[in-house]
């Protein structure tokens, strides 16, 4: 039994190039992470952009791995489709199916399909949780990804805990240089400083949930705000503003509620 993740880009014909060389390297900085669930052997694009398909082990990590994707590639856009199947044929058609789906909801949007009834209520999940990033500011998007490579979230067993290295994520931020000079709202970030960040404290989902709340609670982690600032030369009041704003803490909490989620479905089908 596998997990399909189907992947779709959505890239301007004159970005073409620039987006083959940010897509390989968030590739590569990601998929050392995921080595104990990931099952594809080379998930590089060579050629044109367009459909990309990656096994992995479990849909838990399969769901990480596309929600560190998206950070790491935007302002590139993408969608995703799930697919669960004892058969991995059929897993990658139940992710076509449903990356279909996904794509008409709009830009960013994943679902999921293991051909069970209670799947909807997963995808549900993963609506809500996409709604809360497409109403971040594009400048609240890149701070994301900047905040979660200091506190990364991962599902014990299937991910390994190393940080992230000073040199891939600058190289994948000189890549984005010229898509950020394209967009005035990212002007502001076209100067990174990686030196000032905090070494990656990653976060175990289940052990870091709040026992003691009526809700799912517990993965955003406060500490980060100045090393944020430092790093992108803003204000410590103006990073606290996109985390409240962007609601960094709810969509954290929406990632572990997905991924617990997921959890019980998988128990199910046992």
């Amino acid at each position: 039994m596998g997990v399909m993740l189907t992947l779709a880009y959505e890239v301007a014909i004159k970005d073409q190039q620039v987006a083959l060389e940010i897509i390989n390297q968030a590739h590569t900085m990601i998929q050392s992470k995921f080595q104990p669930s990931l099952m594809s052997d080379n998930i590089q694009l060579d050629h044109a952009i367009h459909k990309q398909s990656i096994l992995f082990a479990d849909g838990m990590s399969a769901f990480l791995y596309y929600r560190l994707l998206q950070q790491a590639i935007y302002p590139i856009q993408i969608n995703g489709g799930l697919g669960l199947s004892e058969d991995i044929a059929q897993s990658l058609t139940y992710s076509e199916q449903v990356l279909k789906e996904a794509q008409k909801m709009g830009e960013g949007y994943i679902l999921y399909n293991a051909n069970f009834f209670e799947d909807g209520l997963l995808n549900m999940q993963l609506i809500n949780w996409q709604k809360i990033i497409q109403e971040q500011t594009p400048v609240a998007r890149v701070l994301a990804f900047l905040y979660d490579i200091q506190a990364p979230i991962y599902v014990d067993g299937s991910m390994l805990t190393q940080d992230f290295l000073g040199g891939d994520l600058i190289a994948l931020d000189q890549a984005k240089q010229t898509l950020y000079a394209d967009d005035e709202k990212l002007l502001s970030m076209t100067d990174i400083n990686f030196s000032a960040r905090k070494t990656s404290k990653w976060l175990e989902v289940f052990d870091q949930v709040d026992k003691n709340k009526y809700f799912i609670t517990g993965l955003f982690k406060k500490g980060y705000a100045t090393a944020v600032a430092n790093m992108t030369y803003m204000t410590r009041q103006n990073i606290d503003y996109h985390f409240r704003s962007g609601r960094f803490a709810f969509e954290r909490d929406m990632l572990a509620t997905i991924v617990l989620q997921m959890d019980r479905e998988i128990a199910a089908l046992g």
